[in-house]
């Protein structure tokens, strides 16, 4: 299984439109909130910089599961 989860519900319809013939749990989601319930192997963090509390995010992933993944870009022409 895999599950997204966002705080934007705007990015969530999104991604809900492009994994729509996939095996994907699409939710809205404050993690700060509510956290992880479900038991994972990985969790993966995307541009993680934009929230509040970044290193908070981290521990809160860490504690979710044995591997954090964390990847950050800058918006741009490339």
């Amino acid at each position: 299984k895999l599950f997204a989860y966002d705080i934007d519900p705007s990015m969530v319809d999104l991604t809900k439109a492009r994994t729509a013939n996939l095996d994907v749990l699409v939710s809205e989601r404050d993690i700060f909130t509510h956290g992880f319930d479900e038991a994972v192997d990985a969790v993966m963090l995307f541009n993680i910089l934009h929230c509040d509390e970044p290193t908070r995010l981290l521990q809160i992933a860490s504690h979710a599961a044995p591997h954090v993944l964390v990847t950050h870009w800058i918006a741009g022409t490339t």
